[in-house]
């Protein structure tokens, strides 16, 4: 993504070590590049998690899905979305998704079914602690992630640019 003080990184890393506590076995892995880099690159350093806390760069459109690949949850702390690529490459890359409450999410994640919503720190870690922890809830949930991606899919989208052109006719035709 775009590292920007609006994508809320700031809050992720401020939050990982609390994480930890709980999951010692974590990786924070932060793709992309931007403004606030420099800034999320020093909070991991005065937090001492450079170890835990991995820093990729700009990483090039077509090798992008290598990394939803390697993950095990995607997490975004972001609320500026309108329509967020990253969502969509989560569900398409069969990931459970944890992010902060935010009415962009509406239609992309189901609580329960693909990921979970938080909205303070304490449900953050116990989300992602459930999440990693929890071979079985994780399957499930990367199963219907893969499922709710169809719903975004060019198919889907030429379908129901169909049935509004076909309900536009039909209206004009009256």
């Amino acid at each position: 993504s775009r590292l920007s003080k609006e994508k809320n990184i700031r809050e992720l890393i401020e939050f990982f070590p609390d994480l930890l506590k709980h999951y010692q076995d974590a990786k924070l892995l932060i793709v992309g590049d931007g403004p606030d880099k420099a800034h999320l690159e020093k909070m991991t350093e005065t937090l001492q998690l450079q170890d835990k806390v991995i820093f990729t760069g700009r990483i090039a459109p077509d090798e992008v899905w290598k990394y939803y690949a390697i993950g095990d949850i995607f997490v975004s702390a972001s609320t500026f979305e309108v329509h967020s690529m990253s969502y969509l490459e989560a569900l398409a890359g069969g990931l459970p998704m944890l992010c902060r409450e935010d009415k962009a999410l509406l239609g992309v994640l189901d609580p329960g079914e693909n990921g979970r919503i938080y909205n303070s720190r304490e449900e953050f870690v116990d989300n992602a602690v459930e999440l990693l922890s929890d071979d079985d809830v994780r399957k499930k949930m990367a199963d219907r992630s893969l499922e709710k991606a169809e719903d975004f899919s060019s198919d889907a989208f030429a379908n129901a640019m169909l049935q509004i052109y076909s309900e536009a006719l039909r209206e004009y035709s009256s």
